[in-house]
């Protein structure tokens, strides 16, 4: 199982357990269906109740967030992803963790595959392409 890494502008870096992430309090997410595909519906944790835990450093503005193969960052908004940010757990690829935006400006904040997520002072490039499939 693979552990949630927060890192980057925190006082307290450190990397969440399989474990630790099923103990946080949930709330219903939903992942918005693609082409013919259903929305996928399930439990989630508050990323900022995640956050709460790395004493976020007040420089930082945004957050990188990424895959587990590394190819897709998305740079989001810290607040953002303290307001809205919900991760949930999906069955499918090598990190169970999915991130959802709900209401998110754009559907490629939803990073399916999520293994950390890295704050920083301003946005970063994101590797999201230009015309996403969905």
């Amino acid at each position: 199982m693979v552990d949630l890494r927060v890192d980057g502008l925190v006082e307290a870096p450190r990397s969440f357990t399989p474990d630790e992430l099923d103990a946080l309090p949930t709330v219903e997410a939903r992942v918005p269906g693609r082409k013919d595909r259903p929305d996928t519906v399930g439990d989630a944790f508050r990323l900022g109740d995640v956050l709460a835990q790395v004493d976020v450093n007040p420089a930082a503005t945004h957050a990188t967030c990424r895959s587990v193969d590394g190819e897709y960052t998305a740079s989001i908004p810290l607040d953002d992803l303290r307001s809205q940010g919900l991760v949930m757990r999906t069955p499918d690829g090598p990190s169970p963790w999915r991130l959802v935006v709900a209401d998110g400006r754009t559907l490629c904040w939803n990073v399916k595959g999520l293994v950390s997520v890295e704050l920083t002072a301003g946005k970063v490039d994101d590797s999201v392409p230009a015309n996403p499939p969905h």
